[in-house]
């Protein structure tokens, strides 16, 4: 199967219809793949994701993205990045890696998942390439401590350097106030 098969795959042929919420339709795509490709996003190296662009623009024309192979190569390594996420996070079953709620952003994920405070600073106020191997960091961690959905906006704007700040800050609030909220809790 190619690279670009998912456009033509029955199961996502409905998807192929340009949705509101990109970053929702472009992770749902992902839990539709075949084993084998999830697995080619998880293994992907963010340094040189080229062996998976295929996959990747294969992804973004099937969730309405117009022309990708016409967008920066900066962008396109943002997507490639969401996409290794995604399958991060999907695991080796059909598991949906994003989730719509709010209540699921990723510093609440990773305060339930015990992720450490000395790991959320390096995560926040790392930028560039050792951002983006930050989030990968994160992400995995989730993924192996429960792997539940997240809502991955929050991951999208801060790997984008124009809504980084905010997300940085969405994500150690939220990150505190669920570390307040369990400690109230085991009060």
């Amino acid at each position: 199967m190619s690279d670009l098969a998912v456009i033509n795959n029955p199961v996502t042929k409905d998807l192929a219809k340009p949705a509101s919420d990109m970053v929702a339709s472009f992770c749902g795509l992902i839990a539709m793949l075949r084993p084998g490709e999830r697995a080619a996003l998880r293994r992907m190296n963010i340094s040189t994701p080229a062996r998976t662009a295929g996959l990747v623009t294969g992804l973004l024309m099937t969730a309405g993205f117009e022309n990708p192979q016409k967008i920066s190569d900066a962008v396109f390594r943002r997507w490639s990045i969401l996409a290794h996420c995604a399958g991060l996070l999907s695991g080796t079953g059909k598991t949906n890696a994003h989730s719509g709620e709010w209540s699921r952003g990723l510093g609440q994920r990773l305060s339930v998942a015990g992720y450490s405070e000395n790991r959320l600073m390096r995560l926040t106020s790392a930028k560039g390439t050792a951002l983006e191997d930050q989030v990968v960091r994160a992400v995995r961690y989730l993924a192996q401590a429960n792997g539940a959905p997240v809502n991955m906006k929050t991951v999208r704007d801060l790997i984008d350097p124009e809504r980084a700040e905010s997300a940085r800050l969405t994500i150690a609030r939220n990150y505190y106030a669920a570390n307040h909220t369990s400690e109230g809790n085991a009060k």
